[in-house]
């Protein structure tokens, strides 16, 4: 195959008359092989779809011929006909992939186009559900891409496995799974950050991982990147001239909370917002902004493992989180140090899953709390006849208990629960440390 990606009559790859030379995804994931030949998109978006088109027509003798790009597509004899080597209608890549998806990224003039090279890139289009089966899959090993605010939809029309090799879900992208069993060695999730409101206000939004990272000295293979670039974390107040690859990071300190003796909670910039510099947890929520004034930012939470996967989903057993209740009971010099009932058992969490999960397939008898960036504010979800999202796509969340910092408003208080996510149907139950 070698390390260039050829047109279809073996020339070297070229971009209006240029020559140009491609990123691959095995240049940032080096345990598969085949993945030093395919696209990334990264750089490479300019090549999906840009294959030249199949086109008939007759030769001088009249006889029928095919070209793609000016190249005559050779016959072979097929019982008493003769018919192409090549057609793009049917033809697959090396894993099995169809070369033409519809669900694809559409070339000019929102023609369907084959990609460059040998394999085919499961490049889906932004705002779109795909729902995949038996007919229309991704064969194992390939690489999937899904585009923003949309959702790859495994149906029951599927018997075959689903394992790409990588799998990456743009801002708001999803995968839902159903009820078969996933197991991703390579996955990334990404998240757009909006640059500064003003000087001095971040544009502020929670995140959480369905997997750990640390924070620092990332790459695109494990780590926390922006433009391919490791990101650090800063507190607010200790920004630079260039923090473009910098950004806020906090988490809630519920025990904190539940030991302070105080009833009322300060409503902006709380005390129990702690920085975080050295690791995200899994399913756990933070708080996250960038403190670029002029850019906004697409963050990429990489993880990767050639011996264990680095996210599974079963097709029998749901997933759970346990939330503490964060309760102070003791007695100093004989007087009670109880923890206020505002105070108690706050947390902040993400749904364990990389799809998102209405509070009508969950039952609560409390208050839950999700962010809304839009209005830099923690709104509650009241789960008694009525339907809201409470979670964002591609397993970033904000599903969350907490007061507000940086100008958000404060909550009121919330219980501890536990939430257990099923393939159908999620539940959120009370619990006792």
């Amino acid at each position: 195959m070698g390390k260039i990606i050829n047109t279809i009559n073996g020339e070297v790859t070229s971009v209006s008359g240029n020559a140009y030379s491609p990123l691959y995804v095995g240049d940032y994931i080096t345990d598969d092989t085949h993945l030093r030949y395919q696209l990334s998109d990264q750089k490479d978006a300019v090549l999906f779809g840009i294959g030249a088109l199949q086109e008939t027509g007759v030769d001088h003798e009249g006889n029928p011929v095919t070209t793609i790009g000016g190249y005559t597509v050779p016959k072979i004899r097929n019982g008493k006909e003769y018919t192409d080597i090549i057609d793009l209608s049917t033809d697959c890549d090396v894993l099995g992939n169809v070369r033409l998806f519809t669900d694809k990224f559409h070339g000019e003039g929102e023609v369907i186009r084959p990609d460059y090279g040998c394999f085919e890139t499961w490049n889906t289009t932004p705002q779109k559900v795909v729902n995949v089966s038996d007919n229309y899959y991704p064969h194992a090993g390939s690489v999937v891409y899904v585009g923003k605010e949309s959702e790859v939809r495994l149906t029951d029309a599927l018997t075959k496995d689903f394992a790409p090799s990588y799998l990456l879900l743009h801002h708001a992208a999803g995968l839902r799974t159903g009820e078969h069993a996933v197991s991703l060695y390579n996955l990334a999730i990404e998240r757009d950050l909006k640059p500064l409101i003003n000087d001095t206000t971040a544009s502020w939004d929670m995140v959480s991982l369905p997997f750990s990272l640390e924070v620092g000295n990332g790459t695109m293979l494990n780590g926390v990147t922006i433009d391919g670039l490791p990101v650090g974390a800063i507190q607010a107040g200790d920004e630079s001239g260039d923090d473009k690859n910098r950004l806020y990071l906090y988490e809630y300190d519920g025990a904190k909370r539940a030991e302070d003796l105080y009833s009322v909670v300060a409503p902006q910039n709380s005390k129990y917002w702690a920085f975080e510099n050295n690791q995200m947890g899994a399913n756990v929520g933070y708080l996250m902004a960038t403190p670029s004034a002029s850019d906004a930012v697409t963050v990429r939470f990489s993880k990767s493992s050639s011996a264990l996967p680095v996210y599974e989903e079963s097709a029998e057993e749901g997933k759970s989180i346990l939330l503490k209740q964060h309760n102070l009971k003791t007695l100093v010099d004989g007087r009670p140090h109880f923890t206020y009932k505002e105070n108690m058992g706050w947390n902040l969490f993400g749904v364990p899953y990389l799809c998102s999960y209405t509070t009508e397939r969950m039952s609560i008898d409390h208050i839950l709390y999700t962010y809304d960036p839009e209005a830099s504010r923690f709104v509650s979800i009241k789960f008694v006849g009525r339907k809201h999202d409470c979670s964002f796509l591609s397993g970033i969340h904000a599903d969350c208990y907490g007061e507000g910092i940086g100008g958000t408003s404060v909550c009121q208080a919330c219980y501890p629960v536990e939430y257990v996510a099923g393939s159908s149907r999620c539940t959120v139950e009370n619990f006792g440390e």
